[in-house]
């Protein structure tokens, strides 16, 4: 082939970039205007932000706190494994961990697997009932 064909396939074939140019389609006012209008109602929750009963210190994140059994407060989450690593005297290969449902429990790794030596209900289903009512009362 000679120069002059070349030149032509060149010309009649955009490049790449001009390509992708091309497939972008531009957004109309009329679909952005769409997506502003919504009649979804959305509640605005305003996040409780009891004191720690353990620390004393605000819970920043309600999700991440535990109901503190007979007393009613809250604790994080942190400060309750802290607080339970503390009064079971637990030996070195031993750790608390959160089973689910306000449950934790000591385990001890045997053989690749985790063993459940002891199992500690912290938080009643009442109580977890009352927190999450707690939070619904709180959204706006």
């Amino acid at each position: 082939m000679d120069k002059e064909t070349l030149s032509n396939k060149e010309k009649t074939q955009p490049k790449k970039n001009q390509q992708r140019r091309r497939r972008r389609k531009p957004r109309s006012e009329a679909s952005l205007s769409r997506k502003k209008k919504s009649n979804l109602y959305v509640p605005m929750i305003k996040e409780p932000k009891p004191l720690c009963t353990i620390c004393n210190t605000d819970i920043e994140n309600i999700a991440e706190a535990i109901r503190e059994p007979g007393e009613g407060g809250y604790s994080h989450f942190d400060c309750v494994i802290q607080k339970l690593t503390e009064q079971e005297k637990l030996a070195p290969q031993q750790k608390i961990s959160y089973m689910g449902r306000g449950t934790f429990a000591v385990v001890v790794k045997e053989e690749g697997k985790f063993v459940t030596v002891k199992t500690i209900q912290y938080e009643s289903p009442e109580d977890f009932l009352a927190m999450k009512m707690f939070v619904e009362e709180s959204k706006e």
